[in-house]
């Protein structure tokens, strides 16, 4: 439920939130690392206190998932403390003559009624979203120190990679689940509750549309309170023999399986991290498979009766359009455009799956069908290029959808994408089962924790906010309102590739220096009494041969020369 929540609910609604909330990325960043921030303060005192003899290990578990709910209700809050999501503030963001009373009183007054104190509940919001994460992370400390070595203490040294592998491939399934299902969510509108959204004129494919993301995390703060009760009564160590449980699918537990199957020591399995990190370095490629960016007038290319870049142009100079209205539309001519009132457009016409336009006069209409955009084409093909005003659906010259770009390299990318994260989850159960080789049985816990630690130091802390800085940085559109700066409105596609591109060649190669360093210095400690218990098997295996007769009432135990 953890990884669902982190991984999957927060990556999902995270644009949604940047959108309702108008947070920056780098913003968003720092609520996405206020989970690492928290595990990291809880490790050492999580992992001391509950790697001790006498505590109990479940206790500490689940005590760490009702804080969990906690957080994730506290992440859902927000969206009780605003007021209803409109899309637009003004029911017709359409151009009027400047002269329109209606009209300039609108633009010019936007400010005095634009939700009024917005930048107040947006820092207050931006907080509680921070401080549900640090509870998330506060929870979720024991899941990954005190549950692996819990689980590491009540099975049998053979098959520990094995159930290891089972359980972190289950917490990659969360993510998965959470994906799923947090995106089937935003297809429901935000304010279900109170408000229909087609008395806005929002639908599903509005560039708008803010979907139901505050409904998982309330779902899972449910589930997460009643997996803690069974949880908690679980005793210090389980009694009795294992039960065998199925095998489950996925690079981490395939990386599990390998360290059984091969009987790998710990410089071998120093060897398969190395070689798997390799391999995903070479699928990284994927981030140079770009799509181009999406013609946006006034953007990246002029309006038609312009040579220089402005979002304001002859054709909408006397329109009044207001910059804090972001309602952008598609025109018959492929070229998105700010809004309705940039484009020129004075008639909209409220249909059932969208807002169409007429009378646009920035969009310049093709001289013959061929030029026309797709998504203007009626299913036969054909096209009207009439514009009457009882012809409401092959009559206009723009929807308030998204212009299609055309790009054919999507499922190219999901391929070698898929293949970047196998390769990178089958150094996961090595790593772990290196880690635990190396320490003695009682200080695994405490291990881990410091393993933790450093993960989160140098990645999962400062990675999130590296990101959201980096993908500022290709920001080519910027939301404006009453208060500053907002949220991210259009990307440059070619810089973002470059620069995802360049993060994970450099996270790669960090990840290659340190395992082969890990390599070259390790030494195979000579002294049996001071290895961990699966390591005196398994020397003992490798020097000779046990065998357990009983002949008369006699033990014989026969050694190879090594």
């Amino acid at each position: 439920m953890k990884s669902m929540v982190v991984n999957g609910f927060v990556n999902v609604v995270i644009t949604t939130i940047e959108r309702r909330f108008g947070l920056r990325s780098s913003e968003t960043g720092l609520v996405a690392g206020g989970y690492d921030i928290a595990s990291f303060l809880c490790l050492v005192p999580v992992t001391y206190y509950g790697g001790r003899v006498d505590a109990s290990k479940p206790r500490w578990i689940g005590y760490g998932i009702i804080v969990i709910a906690l957080g994730s209700f506290l992440f859902a809050l927000p969206h009780f403390t605003v007021s209803a999501y409109r899309g637009v503030q003004q029911d017709l963001n359409v151009c009027f003559d400047n002269s329109s009373s209606s009209s300039s009183s609108s633009s010019s007054n936007f400010c005095l009624t634009d939700a009024g104190g917005s930048s107040e509940y947006v820092s207050m919001n931006l907080w509680l979203f921070v401080l549900s994460q640090l509870l998330t992370g506060a929870g979720a400390a024991p899941l990954y120190t005190l549950g692996v070595t819990y689980l590491d203490e009540n099975v049998t040294k053979k098959m520990s990679s094995v159930y290891l592998g089972i359980y972190y491939t289950l917490s990659l399934i969360g993510p998965a689940v959470g994906y799923l299902l947090g995106g089937e969510l935003l297809k429901i509108y935000t304010d279900f509750l109170t408000n229909d959204p087609n008395e806005f004129g929002l639908t599903q494919n509005s560039n708008v549309w803010v979907g139901a993301w505050w409904i998982g995390f309330i779902f899972t703060g449910i589930i997460c309170l009643l997996i803690a009760i069974p949880v908690l009564s679980f005793p210090p160590a389980l009694p009795g023999s294992v039960i065998t449980v199925p095998a489950g699918g996925g690079g981490t537990f395939f990386g599990g399986y390998l360290v059984k199957k091969l009987n790998l020591k710990c410089a071998g399995i120093i060897k398969l991290c190395i070689f798997s990190t390799v391999v995903s370095m070479i699928f990284i490629t994927c981030f140079f498979l770009t799509c181009p960016n999406l013609k946006f007038a006034g953007l990246n290319i002029p309006y038609s009766d312009s040579v220089s870049i402005s979002l304001t142009s002859e054709c909408n100079s006397g329109c009044g359009c207001s910059l804090y209205e972001y309602d952008p539309i598609c025109g018959i001519d492929d070229i998105t455009y700010f809004s309705p009132c940039h484009a020129g457009c004075k008639k909209e016409f409220l249909l059932e799956e969208y807002k169409a336009y007429s009378e646009c006069s920035c969009i310049t209409k093709p001289s013959n069908s061929g030029l026309v955009s797709d998504m203007f084409k009626n299913p036969s093909g054909n096209v009207n290029l009439t514009n009457n005003d009882n012809e409401t659906w092959m009559g206009y010259e723009a929807k308030n959808l998204t212009c299609k770009t055309p790009c054919g390299f999507l499922w190219y990318f999901v391929v070698l994408a898929f293949f970047v994260m196998v390769f990178t989850f089958l150094a996961t159960m090595p790593a772990l089962s290196a880690t635990l080789r190396c320490v003695q049985d009682e200080q695994r816990s405490f291990a881990l924790g410091i393993q933790w630690i450093v993960v989160r130091i140098f990645g999962t802390i400062p990675s999130p906010m590296i990101f959201g800085f980096i993908i500022d940085k290709t920001c080519i559109l910027w939301e404006s309102d009453c208060h500053g700066q907002g949220s991210c409105l259009a990307y440059d596609n070619n810089y973002m590739s470059r620069y995802m591109f360049g993060i994970a060649v450099i996270g790669k190669a960090c990840s290659l220096f340190f395992f082969f360093c890990s390599w070259w210095f390790y030494v195979p400690p000579s002294d049996v009494k001071m290895l961990p218990t699966e390591q005196k098997t398994e020397y003992n295996v490798k020097r000779g041969e046990i065998s357990n007769g009983i002949n008369g009432g006699t033990v014989n135990i026969h050694f190879e020369n090594q």
